[in-house]
């Protein structure tokens, strides 16, 4: 090996390393910012979703609550205030086996379109309105299924 190849290999000092450091030291700090920058980011994405489905959830628990408790009660027992003068009594939505009959798409259906026109229960009214909800519209069939979890 050349003398000049040994050099090479060689630990700098002095002047010269303190000019290959400031730079190293430089991309070093920059790749850490932008690390962190980019986590940030990220997590603020992460927020930003967590808070839109959050979202519809919020909405069916206020349908529910506004719309279907008054009937089926908070509960989904069928026991609300207005239950005692429907004919027939609303159904129990917290029976797993009742529910266990119905598919999501038949209580999307139920939901949309009230229970005249899916063969059920006159007293049932529609909610077209939800049609255009498509979150909502599912968040208040996972509303609905989760009564039956309890």
């Amino acid at each position: 090996m050349t003398r000049r190849g040994r050099q090479s290999h060689a630990r700098l000092s002095g002047p010269a390393s303190a000019r290959l450091a400031a730079p190293c030291l430089a991309l070093l700090l920059f790749a850490g910012v932008a690390s962190t920058a980019a986590c940030g980011r990220r997590a603020e994405a992460d927020a930003r979703g967590a808070i839109a489905s959050a979202a519809p959830r919020v909405e069916a628990r206020d349908v529910f609550a506004e719309r279907c408790a008054p009937c089926h009660g908070a509960g989904g027992r069928g026991d609300g205030a207005a239950a005692a003068e429907c004919n027939p009594r609303p159904p129990d939505l917290s029976d797993r086996q009742r529910q266990a009959r119905l598919s999501d798409d038949d209580l999307r259906r139920l939901i949309l379109r009230g229970g005249k026109a899916t063969g059920r229960s006159n007293v049932m009214p529609p909610n077209e309105d939800l049609a255009t909800h498509a979150d909502q519209l599912a968040a208040l069939v996972a509303k609905v299924r989760s009564l039956a979890a309890r």
